[in-house]
């Protein structure tokens, strides 16, 4: 496997369209795993693995200025933007 290291921006999603359209990407590719409830600005875990009751999880956004990625034959490859 490779690892990969992001150095950005991170800032905090507060969009509830946005919130949305990432709920559903994520429970349309990752099934019940990942289903995700948007309450305000926050996730609320709907999976059997949460019980979607305590508490929610921020979302952030982060904007890469530096990709690093390891693991390959090659060594190390750096993307900066």
């Amino acid at each position: 496997g490779k690892d990969l290291v992001i150095e950005g921006t991170a800032r905090r999603v507060t969009d509830v369209d946005d919130l949305q359209t990432l709920a559903g990407a994520w429970l349309g590719k990752y099934g019940e795993d990942w289903h995700w409830e948007v309450r305000g600005t926050q996730f609320f875990e709907l999976s059997s693995s949460g019980d979607g009751t305590t508490g929610g999880a921020l979302v952030y956004r982060v904007d890469p200025s530096k990709v690093m990625v390891f693991g390959d034959a090659h060594g190390q490859t750096v993307y900066r933007f």
